[in-house]
């Protein structure tokens, strides 16, 4: 596949991508804590796993279906 045929994906894709990314750095983090004894974690830590994830999650969802949606138009357009 050459450069001009090949799609990129969106940068709403990419934030989610990132951000679901981060979410999961967290959960690693609160995982390696946990399993070394700790117990009286950061609330910021927690906060962030589970809305970084979701929120990741959510967002590249959406824009899945955004770019999705706009591929078959563009495709129905064209015939």
């Amino acid at each position: 596949m050459d450069r001009a045929t090949r799609r990129t994906s969106s940068p709403l894709i990419k934030a989610g991508m990132i951000i679901f990314g981060v979410g999961l750095v967290a959960i690693f983090v609160i995982m390696i804590l946990f399993a070394t004894g700790r117990r009286d974690l950061p609330w910021w830590l927690n906060v962030l796993a589970a809305g970084a994830v979701g929120v990741g999650f959510a967002l590249g969802l959406v824009a899945v279906f955004v770019e999705a949606r706009r591929s078959r138009s563009a495709a129905s357009a064209n015939r």
